[in-house]
């Protein structure tokens, strides 16, 4: 691929030093391809956006990233109003890198916000999710599950869907071809490296952080987490609670499952994968559903996403898919599809009102 030169300062600097453009190569493969399409989309589409100042870096600029004043030219066109509504309505947090072109929170609606209103190809786009969709009867987004579960699971008071609480991207809510009543969580993810890695271990807070490197899981005890040791409303989580306790849901085997990892597993990538799955565990409890998965959804191109952190290599799994999956009770409940697995269901029976839609997932994202 021919280098390209990108600033990260002010556009009305020079661009003479090569440092200016190094964030761009120190993307991964795909990232950097990620970047490239966005860029000619907007060329295309926004000419007269200039750059936009990183939400977190004051005074550095980016050609991927909106103005602020301009973040929702990142929103699909004819669904724009419509999610924007739905987000305040439900109090639906969208996150500070929303103006930027590789959000993948905005990814997510710009792909599947649709089909909140087209149920009938939701069943069709959503398939390789769904095993024996008969009826698709609700579609959310940064879902936090039942009434209670933010409770359960013991995080802190004053998040939201979205925001400091456990969500998942999307939650499905569906028939299948045997009348069972199920919800499907599905995290998605665009150019992400890995899934998300404990708050807790890396906060300057914590100063022992040793304490997470070096227990043992045999012998464990849930006081000593720093999330969990009950000294401040941030640290009353109760997820080691229903790790070691839960003798009903699909966490169960987990904690044995994992006995030959040194430290903490879940300061890595499996802290994200655990709380879905304890999301998944109190929503199997409510009567109302029959059946509860989590899928993740993600680019085929996608690199180091699954790959496992050194601390997790001892597991003698492929990826962090496999060895989550091994951990369970019902491996079926965790499962990874792609978003081109996903296209192509569409793609064999699209409809014309979508016709628009597609072309710009096309132009947009490449797939």
């Amino acid at each position: 691929m021919t280098k390209q030169k990108y600033i990260h300062h002010h556009p009305s600097q020079s661009d003479n030093d090569e440092n200016t453009h190094d964030w761009y190569h120190r993307y991964n493969e795909f990232t950097r391809q990620a970047v490239d399409t966005q860029l000619v989309w907007k060329k295309l589409k926004y000419p007269d956006i200039p750059y936009g100042e990183h939400t977190t870096k004051q005074g550095h600029y980016y050609p991927h990233i909106l103005p602020q004043s301009k973040w929702q030219s990142n929103i699909y066109p004819d669904t724009k109003s419509s999610m924007l509504h739905y987000a305040q309505e439900e109090k639906v947090f969208i996150n500070q890198q929303k103006n930027n072109l590789l959000s993948s929170q905005i990814c997510c609606f710009n792909f599947l916000y649709i089909f909140r209103e087209n149920r009938e190809y939701a069943r069709t786009i959503l398939g390789p999710l769904l095993p024996h969709v008969r009826e698709i009867t609700d579609i959310q987004f940064e879902d936090t599950g039942p009434k209670g579960c933010t409770a359960w699971l013991g995080e802190p008071p004053g998040g939201g869907r979205g925001y400091c609480r456990t969500s998942a991207d999307v939650a499905v809510y569906w028939i299948d071809q045997e009348e069972r009543s199920r919800v499907t969580y599905v995290e998605w993810k665009y150019t992400e490296t890995t899934f998300g890695p404990c708050g807790g271990y890396k906060s300057k807070t914590n100063h022992h952080p040793e304490i997470c490197e070096k227990l043992n899981i045999e012998d464990y005890s849930a006081r000593n987490c720093y999330l969990c040791n009950g000294n401040s409303e941030y640290q009353k989580r109760r997820y080691w609670e229903h790790l070691e306790m839960n003798q009903k849901c699909q966490s169960q085997l987990i904690l044995n499952r994992l006995k030959s990892i040194r430290g903490c597993p879940f300061r890595g990538p499996l802290n994200q994968l655990m709380r879905l799955t304890l999301l998944a565990d109190y929503t199997q409890q409510d009567a109302r559903y029959d059946h509860v998965d989590v899928v993740v959804l993600y680019f085929s191109r996608t690199q180091d996403l699954f790959r496992l952190p050194y601390h997790l290599s001892r597991a003698a799994h492929k990826n962090v898919v496999d060895l989550w999956q091994s951990t369970l009770t019902d491996p079926d409940r965790f499962r990874a599809v792609t978003v081109e697995e996903m296209l192509k269901a569409y793609d064999r029976s699209p409809d014309s009102e979508l016709k628009y839609w597609r072309n710009y997932i096309r132009e947009r994202y490449d797939v």
